[in-house]
């Protein structure tokens, strides 16, 4: 995709529609996300929680869409020159970030979001003294840390987030056993693995543990 962009006539226009294009559209589906969560409609109950999922099969897969299209907003929210535009950025954080936390994802909100928040301190940190600019931005970002926190204390207390480190029954557990099978698989395959989309069809003829029988899926 970037050799094909650089052969275009305004090279530098095009990879800057192609983000735009992509945040929006990732913004877009967050907003779908949030009005099925308003409207109670299209949601996936689990562990005490209402669990939004937009156009997916999964609120994971929403989640590890959202990810990825939050660090960017939001390094362009904080770090683009821009001022107006920043403001812009940041609302379409802001609408990102409420439905990452409404999917309820274990991965993103433990791993994801945290790693991802580090990663754009530390990284801001070094722009922002390169330009000899003011740190403030970093405070800001601090701050969304902790109000994403915030907003999460309410459901400390649902089993699904209670259970967090329970891997003696539940999700937790489940997770272990497909992590020991898909170990197992691995070694199984070497080097090439199972092929594209075969994991769950040799997952569940051949590795799932008799343990996980509850989760072939």
């Amino acid at each position: 995709l970037g050799g094909v962009l650089a052969t275009g006539h305004a090279p530098k226009t095009d990879r800057r529609l192609l983000l735009y294009a992509w945040l929006a559209g990732a913004t877009a589906v967050a907003a779908v996300g949030l009005w099925h969560f308003a409207s109670r409609s299209m949601l996936i109950e689990a562990d005490g929680v209402m669990r939004i999922r937009a156009f997916y099969g999964s609120p994971n897969n929403l989640a590890l869409y959202l990810e990825r299209s939050l660090a960017v907003t939001l390094a362009l929210g904080l770090f683009m020159r821009a001022r107006r535009l920043q403001i812009l950025w940041l609302i379409m954080a802001a609408v990102q970030g409420t439905a990452l936390l409404l999917t309820f994802s274990k991965g993103a909100l433990f791993i994801g979001v945290p790693v991802m928040l580090a990663t754009l301190w530390l990284g801001g940190l070094w722009l922002l003294r390169k330009r000899h600019q003011s740190t403030r931005p970093l405070w800001l970002l601090a701050g969304v840390a902790l109000l994403g926190l915030l907003l999460l204390l309410p459901f400390l207390g649902t089993e699904r987030l209670a259970g967090l480190f329970d891997l003696s029954q539940g999700t937790g557990f489940l997770r272990l056993q497909l992590w020991r099978s898909s170990w197992q698989m691995a070694l199984d395959h070497l080097p090439f693995g199972v092929g594209p989309d075969n994991f769950l069809y040799a997952y569940r003829s051949g590795y799932i543990l008799p343990q996980a029988w509850q989760e072939p899926n």
